[in-house]
């Protein structure tokens, strides 16, 4: 971040002075897409290539990038999803088999298990150890247990649809339907599938899933929907539409609220309680955002999708660093 942003207060504590604005962060040394970025409490950031071998390492405190470990060069892997455990990160092959695990201390990658059979992949969930993916535009769900470096099979979702995201409720994994109407309900403890009530309408692209006090908020990536769906009810009701059409692939919550910002320079609040929408600051340049992560509460770290452009937005003014 520029330094003209950062002032000194006290026993040389950082401080961002703004609140609702945008700040261009030093560029990524590897210009490719990022579908996986995760925060390591060593604050920083591990962005894995998407269908490459990057490992790219974003140092908060210096504004500063370094590179990681190449992942095993096995396609290479589309590495769209993965989860964080235990110091390490699992990517699950999007349509193929590989699973690759890379160490954040040791800065080294490994192979795990092969999965039991080559599916799209878009949404996975972690829940005691083991990474349950369901497929998208299929019916399988492929449960990996960590501690065994072994797959296992469970029980075929009701119909084939495509599930681009997900939520993990009480044991239970919620996949709204993207591009349709369906909600299918998989059962941890059971090994077994249900299905929640229809959406009100067809979303064509829904990527985005927030949970909030026992609902379920999907704002639609491409659109103004506002779909919200109660868990205990087993209902959906419509929300607000948001002030415009955009492309949304990520999105997070923070002090009641849901933070969209477009693949491009829009960014659109949703406030839960008000079922409003407000219009936040417009981002630097236009980029493709298909990571989001928040810091400390208040920062959000956008790295460009297909590009090296680093966006960070500050959600309010906060002791940062």
């Amino acid at each position: 971040m520029s330094d003209c942003i950062i002032t000194r207060r006290g026993l040389g504590q950082a401080f961002l002075d703004f609140e609702d604005a945008w700040f261009v962060g030093a560029n990524a040394p590897v210009s490719g897409r990022y579908r996986i970025g995760y925060l390591h409490s060593d604050n920083k950031i591990y962005y894995v290539q998407y269908n490459g071998v990057a490992t790219c390492i974003y140092d908060i405190k210096s504004n500063s990038w370094t590179r990681g470990a190449n992942a095993p060069e096995t396609g290479p892997a589309i590495h769209c999803i993965g989860e964080y455990y235990n110091g390490k990160i699992y990517c699950v092959e999007r349509g193929g088999t590989a699973l690759h695990i890379y160490d954040i201390a040791e800065d080294e990658w490994t192979i795990g298990a092969d999965a039991p059979a080559s599916v799209d992949r878009f949404t996975s969930q972690l829940y005691n150890g083991k990474i349950y993916c369901p497929a998208s535009g299929g019916t399988a769900m492929h449960i990996y247990d960590i501690a065994s470096n072994t797959w296992t099979t469970g029980a075929n979702a009701p119909a084939s649809v495509n599930r681009g995201t997900s939520v993990l409720y009480d044991g239970k994994i919620y996949c709204p339907q993207n591009g349709g109407t369906a909600l299918h309900i998989y059962n941890i403890a059971s090994n077994t599938w249900t299905t929640g009530a229809p959406a009100p309408a067809s979303v064509t692209q829904r990527w985005i899933a927030i949970l909030y006090d026992g609902k379920i908020y999907c704002p639609a990536s491409v659109g103004t929907q506002m779909q919200i769906y109660d868990i205990a009810q087993n209902t959906w009701t419509t929300g607000a539409p948001a002030p415009a059409s955009v492309v949304r692939w990520r999105a997070v919550l923070y002090n009641g609220k849901i933070y969209c910002p477009a693949n491009g320079t829009a960014m659109h609040i949703y406030d839960i309680a008000s079922n409003t929408w407000t219009t936040g600051a417009s981002a630097p340049s236009s980029i493709n955002r298909n990571t989001l992560i928040l810091y400390k509460d208040h920062l959000l770290y956008s790295l460009q999708d297909g590009g090296t452009a680093m966006q960070i937005y500050s959600i309010s003014s906060k002791l940062v660093l």
